[in-house]
């Protein structure tokens, strides 16, 4: 009986506690993706918008200006390599005219869809998680915007993008962390469990072995109040 009372209080303060750990690791996981992509959109919009100012002191009327600008390849090459991320620049029909990518991870032989083109200019801006219209091989984070020249015309669109691979690298060194963390819990846990359990579980020994000990006909048997 004892053993049995014993046992059960540790199986269900163990399973509470793997539970609770569970559902911990669950939330830090949906709080954790959620905070990457939000980062990762902020960052990748101030970028593109931070191109938008500065070609909107450049004077270029159209796309084959643009192409042919050597401020445009600058501009764009400067900011790619300050902040480790793919930019494009597109003429009007989303059409890439320059790409700052030399890995091939940008098919520049697709161009981006009228509706993500709609999207920027109606809102201003445009942030997605995925192919940009099959322009990659795999789901990136991605930001755009018009280009906008000093006579207040749109000549283009320029995007930046992130290999969302890099969220896998985060998740696994967060889910390593509160792994240990989790362990080392767990492990502490259950050390106080079993002492608690001894602690709560002696006193109910030692009335039952006084019984037995009474019930044999030692009337003499007393068990312990204290400790």
């Amino acid at each position: 009986m004892n053993k049995s009372i014993s046992g059960r209080y540790f199986r269900t303060t163990a399973l509470l506690l793997v539970s609770g750990i569970t559902l911990l690791g669950l939330i830090l996981m949906y709080f954790c993706v959620g905070y990457f992509r939000t980062e990762s959109e902020n960052t990748l919009l101030t970028n593109v918008r931070s191109l938008r100012d500065n070609f909107s002191t450049v004077s270029m009327e159209d796309a084959d200006q643009m192409k042919e600008h050597p401020y445009v390849e600058q501009a764009v090459r400067v900011v790619a390599n300050a902040t480790g991320s793919i930019f494009f620049v597109t003429d009007n029909y989303g059409k890439i005219l320059y790409c700052s990518d030399s890995s091939g991870a940008v098919d520049t032989s697709r161009a981006v869809s009228s509706k993500i083109l709609n999207r920027a200019f109606s809102d201003g801006e445009y942030a997605e998680l995925g192919e940009l219209s099959g322009i990659y091989s795999h789901s990136y984070y991605t930001a755009g915007c018009p280009l906008i020249n000093d006579s207040s015309r749109i000549i283009g669109y320029v995007f930046a993008s992130r290999d969302a691979a890099s969220l896998t690298s985060f998740l696994e060194s967060i889910f390593s962390a509160f792994i240990i963390s989790a362990a080392v819990m767990l492990l502490v846990s259950s050390i106080l469990s079993i002492v608690l359990t001894n602690r709560l579980v002696n006193p109910l020994r030692r009335i039952t072995a006084a019984a037995q000990t009474f019930g044999n006909g030692d009337l003499s048997a007393r068990a312990p109040v204290g400790g």
